[in-house]
């Protein structure tokens, strides 16, 4: 992936984020990939990084 489409997926996951907890919110990109984000009190991106998968 290239470093344009890594924030492309981002923005696709902060355009239909939840939130999670605190300042903690998790979006989806359009092909599926968990992006939890950090935001700062203005609402702007502080960390992303997908979502880790818990296995069983």
């Amino acid at each position: 992936m290239s470093p344009q489409e890594v924030v492309d997926v981002i923005n696709e996951a902060y355009s239909n984020m939840e939130l999670m907890d605190g300042s903690r919110y998790l979006g989806t990109s359009r092909n599926g990939i968990n992006i939890e984000m950090i935001l700062n009190s203005e609402g702007k991106i502080i960390t992303a990084y997908p979502q880790k998968i818990k296995k069983f």
